[in-house]
């Protein structure tokens, strides 16, 4: 492993070890249903420079987020558990967001950090626990500034072990995204990927900067190679396909 990617590992294990640690409360809320459209309400991170969403029927629990200037750590249950009411989620999963406004990757560097995590101690890194044991990587994507994970953790028992994890850049920002289940209500992998991809795609949209009928008026939109969000790690060349539109 070179100097540069050890460098980048040992930055992204720090910074995954604290996203894992909740507490403090959120910054600002991105409001109480997440029932508007395809993905939930915004919600405003290190200090506005940043908005994290996710698909609808996840909303955001304040008791197990915190945000400040530098970093952030949103996780996010289904809004009727959390809130009382809105719709449910395509899926019964558990998503986190943790958001570091002080760690920023480029290019190669996703590519160093790609080869770190399939080592011991990139293992470690994606730990629920720390314990790099408990931990493989079944697969692992990458493609320009983001990078999918699926891996496996026995070391929460209460948590099914499959997790699906991916990391990629946004507005000057890190992200880290994490799709899990409980051990009792375990989620099929194509479901998790798909959650993930969506997830991905909601944080995406949340920091447009063009409102997505800007142009509607006077050019037809060119859908030749739209992808339906729906079909997202589900047919042959989709995943691949929405990292090339996200990118």
């Amino acid at each position: 492993m070179t100097a540069r990617a050890q460098v980048i590992g040992l930055a992204m294990a720090s910074f995954l070890v604290v996203a894992g640690c909740s507490g403090g409360g959120l910054g600002g809320s991105g409001g109480p249903s997440g029932s508007s459209g395809a993905i939930s309400d915004k919600t405003p991170v290190l200090d506005g420079k940043l908005s994290l969403a996710a698909p609808g029927g996840f909303c955001p629990d304040p008791d197990g987020s915190r945000s400040d200037d530098t970093s952030a750590f949103v996780l996010y249950g289904s809004c009727r558990a959390i809130n009382g009411r809105g719709p449910e989620p395509a899926a019964p999963a558990i998503l986190t967001a943790a958001v570091s406004g002080e760690q920023t990757l480029e290019g190669q560097d996703f590519g160093a950090l790609t080869s770190y995590l399939e080592t011991s101690e990139g293992r470690r890194a994606l730990s629920r626990s720390g314990d790099s044991a408990e931990v493989s990587v079944k697969s692992i994507e990458q493609a320009n500034n983001l990078i999918l994970v699926e891996a496996s953790d026995g070391g929460a028992r209460e948590m099914a072990p499959d997790f699906w994890r991916a990391i990629f850049a946004q507005s000057g920002t890190l992200v880290t995204v994490t799709v899990s289940s409980l051990a009792s209500a375990p989620l099929p992998p194509e479901t998790a990927k798909s959650v993930t991809t969506d997830f991905i795609a909601a944080i995406q949209a949340a920091n447009a900067t063009t409102p997505p009928d800007a142009t509607a008026a006077t050019t037809e939109p060119d859908t030749s190679d739209t992808l339906d969000p729906t079909t997202v790690g589900t047919k042959p060349g989709a995943l691949r396909a929405f990292f090339q539109r996200l990118l």
